[in-house]
């Protein structure tokens, strides 16, 4: 019985080594069918090249069709200079819907630049009206332009995009817009508070000063939209500003909040453009043209070398 079992064990190594060496042998690809696909790579490779060729040459002949047509530095020039004598023979002074017909002013809801007192005022009358709507009983409620896509026009002669008349009642009372209008009466007494103090927030600060209320910052955001258009006013007007983004270098002078800004003893950092740009003022420059650089490290090559100089 002994060697019985000793030859099963020898046949059934032997038939899982045969096994392997049948695998290995059906894993083996035919040299036909391996030189075959040597030969499609290296059809794809050219490929590849005579693509990449055919666009650097069409790159080289768009650019030489851009420059032909844009002309030398001094045609670009000339043309700068001619937009800004344009400009300067313009009148300088923004249109607003006073200006237009009287049937054009009544029609559309316009939303400006106010100062400081602009907009206490205007919040103090929307807090009046509400007050004034609770003695006579039909409780808190706000008159909100609607913002949505089929009340917005676009009026040529102010070259902008206004609102029309149309308004709905958020009124305290609906379960639907009650939260809405507690987090608007928010929004209002924090701008009221920032005004009266001449101070400026961010719409993040505004989110974090109550977050149980606003939840998320999306519904904050939202909000002060809607109170901007019932203001009647923009959101710089409300001493609420988004986080700094950009910077700025080269010729140009001016003071933000007193202090004088020389930008071209910035180093190679630059500005940063401040979000309130109406504590800036006395602007004075002498530069041809402003160049608008997307990518960080072109501009900060660009700094590095002094172009602007």
């Amino acid at each position: 019985m002994a060697p019985a079992r000793t030859g099963g064990k020898a046949a059934a190594r032997g038939a899982k080594g045969k096994g392997k060496a049948l695998g290995v042998a059906r894993r083996r690809k035919p040299k036909a069918q391996t030189a075959q696909h040597k030969r499609a790579a290296v059809q794809r490779k050219k490929k590849r090249a005579d693509l990449e060729a055919l666009d650097e040459s069409w790159d080289a002949s768009a650019g030489k069709e851009l420059a032909k047509r844009l002309g030398s530095d001094d045609d670009i020039l000339r043309g700068v200079r001619d937009i800004k004598r344009q400009m300067k023979l313009a009148d300088a002074k923004p249109k607003t819907l006073a200006s237009l017909p009287l049937a054009l002013a009544e029609k559309f809801r316009e939303v400006v630049d106010k100062d400081t007192g602009g907009v206490i005022h205007a919040i103090e009358s929307v807090i009046l009206a509400a007050a004034e709507s609770i003695l006579s009983g039909n409780g808190l409620a706000f008159s909100v332009p609607s913002r949505g896509a089929s009340n917005q026009q676009y009026v040529p002669e102010l070259d902008r995009i206004v609102l029309k008349d149309s308004e709905t009642m958020r009124k305290f009372g609906n379960r639907g817009e009650v939260r809405k209008v507690a987090i608007m009466s928010k929004l209002m007494q924090l701008v009221h508070e920032l005004c009266s103090k001449d101070i400026t927030a961010t719409k993040r600060d505004l989110f974090y000063s109550d977050v149980k209320l606003f939840k998320k910052q999306e519904e904050s955001d939202a909000a002060l939209e809607d109170v901007t258009c019932m203001l009647g006013c923009t959101r710089c007007s409300l001493h609420v500003v988004a986080s700094e983004k950009g910077l700025v270098v080269g010729r140009l002078r001016y003071r933000e909040a007193g202090d004088l800004i020389d930008c071209t003893r910035m180093g190679v950092g630059g500005k940063a453009i401040p979000s309130n740009i109406q504590k800036c003022t006395d602007f004075e420059s002498d530069a041809e043209f402003i160049l608008l650089v997307e990518k960080d490290a072109a501009f900060q090559r660009l700094a590095e070398d002094r172009f602007y100089n």
